[in-house]
């Protein structure tokens, strides 16, 4: 008879893959013993595998195959065995251990989704000038009502204004961060409204100053800005900055990316970056890039960079590479490309924002000409 060391190994290997001629026959006379086969049955039982593979799946990660080699021999163990076999719950903890960290590549494994990849469900944050944070939310709503904020409503693009009676003589300097999923909208003192896409933030004063109105903006936002010609309303992001006196235009500065993006939508704005200055009018868009410090001026549509505002996801013949980082930002997930050619595949796609990942995965995937999957916790694409 072979000993337990063999018979762990080919125990471990069936669970993996197909057994060689030779180690189906070990395999066949070691499973004649009665208690040999009961034993077997277990740790093979599918059912018993996926009732306790969510509760072990944190483990599975820190095991390598010699850990799992060594838990199939202190089970095969003659000692161990017959005391295993007796006490059932004793045999299935260490035996879940094992077949939890199995369940990635058997049949019967837990099937990972792309919305448990996702990383939403965070609220809306604000920064006092004291470097206070809390979330924006009813059960705040009084306290931040106290500076001179009042939230205007709690669906899904969540609404706050600035009070423009507000009689609080102390002006403070207030950050406002949208997270990885949510969209905003502020209303500041002066009457301009500020959408925010998901991860950006914007930096203000409850109360502006007398000469000027400035903020500062990281990530994609959308002005509509209040006339007022003798106080130039002023956006400062990396390295550039956007002054304008009543218009609509979309700013888009992501810390990951390379370019400023500022686009227009009614009116006109001057962006302008270190020496450099250009004069956009609607339907025009700058490039700045962050890199080379030069400024490209284009013709665009104005809804392909700011359909966002209205909930949509607008890609209008765009690299994948391009489309995966807007879902990313949108999602929360992690990917990965697997080979150079697939970044460039482009494609068309119009779908609200409320839509499940798993979805517009399934819409590319259905295309043919790339292959999306999980692998881990991280999405490949190729």
């Amino acid at each position: 008879m072979k000993n337990n060391d063999t018979i762990s190994k080919i125990i471990f290997s069936k669970l993996f893959s197909k057994l060689s001629k030779e180690e189906e026959e070990i395999l066949s006379e070691w499973l004649k013993d009665d208690n040999n086969k009961k034993l077997y049955e277990k740790i093979l039982d599918p059912e018993r595998i996926l009732s306790k593979s969510r509760e072990y799946d944190t483990y599975s990660a820190k095991l390598d195959k010699d850990t799992i080699n060594q838990s199939f021999r202190r089970l095969l163990n003659p000692k161990n065995r017959f005391r295993a076999i007796s006490q059932y719950a004793a045999i299935l903890i260490p035996l879940v251990v094992i077949i939890g960290t199995l369940l990635l590549i058997n049949p019967f494994k837990r099937v990972v989704t792309y919305q448990e990849l996702c990383n939403t469900g965070s609220s809306p944050s604000i920064v006092l000038s004291n470097g206070d944070k809390m979330d924006i939310s009813v059960k705040n709503k009084e306290l931040i009502s106290s500076i001179g904020i009042v939230i205007k409503d709690t669906t899904d693009l969540l609404a706050c204004a600035l009070e423009q009676d507000h009689n609080k003589e102390e002006i403070q300097e207030i950050e406002i961060l949208t997270p990885i999923g949510k969209r905003m909208t502020i209303t500041l003192s002066d009457g301009t409204k500020v959408y925010m896409n998901s991860g950006s933030k914007i930096k203000f004063p409850t109360k502006f100053k007398e000469d000027s109105r400035e903020v500062f903006a990281e990530g994609e936002l959308f002005f509509d800005v209040t006339p007022d010609k003798s106080h130039p309303f002023i956006v400062h992001m990396n390295r550039s900055k956007v002054v304008v006196v009543g218009t609509g235009f979309n700013i888009r500065s992501y810390p990951d990316e390379i370019t400023v993006q500022t686009t227009v939508s009614s009116g006109t704005v001057v962006f302008s970056s270190e020496n450099l200055s250009v004069n956009l009018a609607p339907g025009e868009q700058s490039v700045f890039n962050k890199i080379s410090s030069g400024i490209e001026k284009n013709i665009v549509e104005i809804y392909d960079f700011m359909a966002w505002k209205e909930g949509m996801f607008y890609f209008n013949n765009r690299r994948l590479e391009d489309i995966m980082s807007e879902l990313k930002k949108w999602y929360g997930f992690e990917y990965v490309f697997d080979n150079e050619v697939s970044k460039h595949e482009r494609f068309g796609i119009e779908l609200k924002r409320d839509v499940p990942l798993d979805k517009i995965i399934e819409l590319i995937n259905s295309t043919n000409t790339i292959n999306i999957y999980i692998e881990g916790r991280v999405i490949h694409i190729k």
